[in-house]
């Protein structure tokens, strides 16, 4: 973590469009992303993949070869911290690197707010032309990648609150342990929906 703050070679903050959902629902998703990728996957917003390594760490992978083992440091209810560590696949080439989000969350009449900070490490190992090519390009693709992330958490997060029965549906049929949905089925209100 200290090497990458130290370290870095770029960092970008991103404020998202607010998400008109409760924040409590909101912040539960966040911290389970493989439900999230999941349920992304069934409305067809992304192909991406999240699987549970641990507690608190998760393999993020793409389609296209993109992956990144993330493990989230800190996790409060408006406050979390997390490390990426993996490589992304652009113009058919790998680049390895490091990057450490910050993702503070509030709220008003308007919805969720978001704001994030990111601190990017680019594993310099590669040509140094290269390196400098792809510090020119690597921002707009990790912007594109995580506002990306956001748009289809936050259209979870909506399908989630809007159309409780379709999720409380797909929560009972998915694979996922109980336990991992068990606070997000109690905001959506799963126990009154009947099937």
């Amino acid at each position: 973590m200290e090497r990458i703050w130290n370290k870095r070679t770029f960092e970008r903050r991103l404020n998202p469009n607010p998400v008109d959902v409760p924040i409590d629902l909101y912040a539960a998703l966040i911290s389970t992303p493989e439900v999230v990728a999941a349920a992304a996957n069934r409305l067809g917003l992304t192909s991406s993949t999240v699987t549970v390594v641990d507690d608190r760490t998760y393999e993020w992978r793409t389609a296209e070869g993109s992956r990144a083992l993330y493990r989230i440091l800190l996790s409060e209810p408006r406050h979390q911290v997390t490390l990426f560590q993996g490589h992304l696949i652009m113009y058919g080439l790998t680049v390895h690197g490091s990057m450490l989000g910050n993702l503070d969350l509030s709220n008003d009449s308007t919805g969720v707010h978001q704001d994030l900070s990111v601190y990017v490490q680019v594993d310099r190992s590669i040509m140094a032309w290269l390196t400098k090519l792809f510090v020119a390009l690597i921002p707009g693709k990790i912007d594109a990648e995580v506002s990306h992330g956001f748009e289809f958490t936050g259209a979870v997060a909506r399908w989630a609150w809007r159309d409780r029965e379709g999720f409380c549906r797909w929560r009972q049929t998915s694979a996922f342990a109980p336990e991992r949905t068990a606070r997000i089925a109690e905001l959506v209100g799963c126990a009154t929906v009947v099937h």
